[in-house]
């Protein structure tokens, strides 16, 4: 499977906050790292990470894998903390991957 994240931060090294990530389907998301977020290592240009923070721009039914990683005092249950890259290469994945 294709590392879709950490290709994304690759493209904008040492950037707090890095561009979204659109899915061919239309999914758009917003993952990060850095010292400022949900990540790990929670460090700014540790890349490979293997945790990261996502906050799911569009609508999107996610599967119950992702809800242990839930920000609780989120309104909108779209911010998700440390979330496995694997998982979130998957959803992209499963979005048609990304389009440039």
């Amino acid at each position: 499977m294709t590392d879709y994240v950490n290709q994304h931060f690759k493209a904008f090294p040492g950037r707090h906050v890095r561009p979204h990530i659109l899915c061919k389907s239309g999914l758009k998301l917003s993952v990060q790292a850095s010292e400022a977020h949900y990540c790990l290592p929670r460090e700014t240009g540790s890349w490979p990470y293997s945790c990261v923070e996502v906050f799911i721009i569009t609508p999107v039914r996610l599967p119950k894998e992702w809800r242990p990683f839930r920000a609780e005092k989120a309104s909108d249950n779209m911010l998700f903390m440390n979330v496995p890259i694997s998982l979130v290469n998957v959803l992209i994945e499963k979005n048609g991957g990304v389009a440039f």
